[in-house]
């Protein structure tokens, strides 16, 4: 229901996907209902050695992580319906902490 109406006032769906494998048919079937290309704007690995050791997808080190980076990338430009992707990478504990903590 919600990508139905975006697609009616938006150029572009924007989704933030936390994945290690993607789910084209989910993502074919928001760019269906929206009528819109999609731009999947926010997504991160971490390993607990460098980085974002809180990451919502974990691995164990720099290698798996950048394979991690290539499936996700990769299979999203392969759907044809993705103009790009947003690795996130900056996080202040000071701004999120009210959110996270319930405060």
């Amino acid at each position: 229901m919600i990508c139905h109406v975006a697609g009616k006032y938006l150029d572009v769906i924007s989704y933030s996907y936390y994945t290690y494998d993607v789910d084209v048919p989910l993502i074919k079937s928001i760019h269906e209902i929206s009528g819109k290309p999609i731009m999947l704007t926010e997504f991160h690995y971490g390993h607990p050695e460098q980085g974002q050791t809180s990451a919502a997808e974990m691995m164990d080190n720099e290698l798996q992580k950048g394979q991690a980076y290539r499936n996700y990338v990769e299979n999203l430009a392969a759907s044809g319906c993705v103009v790009g992707t947003h690795w996130f990478e900056f996080y202040r504990p000071g701004c999120y902490r009210p959110m996270v903590s319930g405060i």
